[in-house]
């Protein structure tokens, strides 16, 4: 089971939410520490950019010195960053 999600929320060069909208209207929104504990409960995150080309995400894990943080799997075909997905608002 997975969950995909189209919009992000940036703080830098960091993703602090993820969510997805239609049109305007916001269906769901989650703080990338709820997406983290949902991945390593065993659900997958799935990034759908405006392409509609899925990009599975991962969770890199952090040191003592930085959280963990959402990344996309590499792929040298497609750009994979989630932070060129747009803003969730």
């Amino acid at each position: 089971m997975h969950v995909t999600f189209t919009h992000v929320t940036k703080r830098g060069n960091q993703i602090v939410e993820i969510g997805a909208k239609i049109g305007r209207t916001i269906i769901w929104r989650k703080t990338a520490s709820e997406a983290i504990a949902l991945y390593r409960a065993g659900l997958g995150l799935i990034a759908t950019p405006k392409d509609g080309h899925a990009l599975e995400v991962v969770v890199e894990s952090g040191s003592l010195q930085t959280e963990a943080r959402l990344r996309t799997v590499a792929d040298n075909a497609f750009d994979r960053k989630l932070l060129s997905l747009p803003e969730l608002d």
